[in-house]
């Protein structure tokens, strides 16, 4: 077609091309190049969110690093979460089948009760006899009591379930009562000292005699009664959950 044949130029209208074109004067078409539009610049667009991890990190947009949640459960294949503290006493006096349990006493600590040298907990004689102990025991426990040799096993149990192995003894040569035997444990493993206030409860456990001490601390009370006395949580807990066996 007409339109597609190219025009014979002659030699005199061909450029000389033994000298460099002046390509500040010189036009486009001169040069031989055809005048285009500017071409339009195309937005730039993010990479794919699949993209970002290897793709060149951009100055302005970043990859959001992920960050792993900690594992707040405890070790093991079960991943249950761990009761609270309140509810060992209470598992523990019920395993054993405890029930009516009684408030005996408070005693507040003194220097000689927390001393690793003493390694007792020290009860006077009038304590004792105004409480309802006696009616918890046996006449048979209350002759091993006064006995100078082996005193009355009893298992003890603290605020968090833990047992400990005493032994509850009178003493003749003050006519004072006192516990012995893992009281200085008892002592360690609950971080007592002088001043602190132990309850004292007292419960037949499988056919003998049991007691729950519950130690409140100076610095750790929340709650108070309507006597004013003061109690921290843990104890708190501990008291109620020896009140709902005392129900039972």
């Amino acid at each position: 077609m007409a339109i597609f044949k190219e025009t014979k130029r002659s030699r005199a209208d061909a450029p000389d091309r033994s000298e460099p074109p002046d390509l500040e004067n010189v036009h486009d078409h001169e040069l031989g190049r055809s005048v285009q539009p500017p071409a339009r610049k195309k937005p730039k667009r993010d990479p794919p969110a699949d993209a970002v991890g290897t793709a060149t990190a951009s100055p302005i947009i970043t990859a959001k690093k992920r960050t792993r949640r900690p594992n707040n459960r405890p070790a093991g294949n079960s991943g249950a979460l761990k009761p609270p503290r309140c509810v060992g006493i209470l598992l523990a006096l019920l395993r054993e089948g405890v029930s009516q349990p009684t408030w005996i006493l408070q005693k507040e600590l003194s220097g000689s009760d927390v001393s690793s040298q003493q390694s007792r907990l020290l009860l006077t004689r009038t304590q004792v006899m105004k409480t309802r102990l006696r009616d918890l025991i046996t006449s048979d426990e209350a002759a091993l009591i006064v006995d100078r040799e082996h005193g009355l096993p009893v298992r003890v149990f603290d605020r968090l379930g833990r047992e400990h192995a005493m032994t509850f003894k009178f003493l003749d040569s003050n006519g004072d009562f006192r516990l012995i035997g893992s009281w200085g444990r008892f002592v360690k493993r609950n971080g007592l000292c002088a001043g602190n206030c132990v309850d004292i409860w007292a419960f037949r456990c499988c056919g003998s005699l049991g007691m729950a001490l519950l130690n409140r601390k100076k610095g750790d009370e929340v709650r108070e009664d309507d006597n004013g006395d003061k109690f921290d949580a843990d104890e708190l807990l501990a008291a109620e959950a020896l009140l709902l066996l005392q129900d039972s």
